[in-house]
């Protein structure tokens, strides 16, 4: 009766080692994988800009 108590409480520490290893595995794994993060903004104008672009010896009445 003792042995058979003995093998019991070894097969419960057995498999609670298993059961570690395994989740070390598993963690190890995920700390392979690359992290992804995405992000994203949008900007809603209503009315149509009125863009004035100056540059230097340019005039606005199509002459140069």
């Amino acid at each position: 009766m003792q042995l058979g108590i003995q093998n019991s409480k070894n097969l419960k520490i057995d498999a609670a080692k298993i059961e570690e290893a395994t989740a070390d595995l598993l963690e190890a794994k995920n700390r392979q994988l690359p992290e992804l993060k995405v992000s994203g903004s949008y900007m809603y104008l209503p009315l149509k800009p009125n863009i004035n672009i100056k540059l230097p010896g340019v005039s606005g009445d199509g002459e140069s």
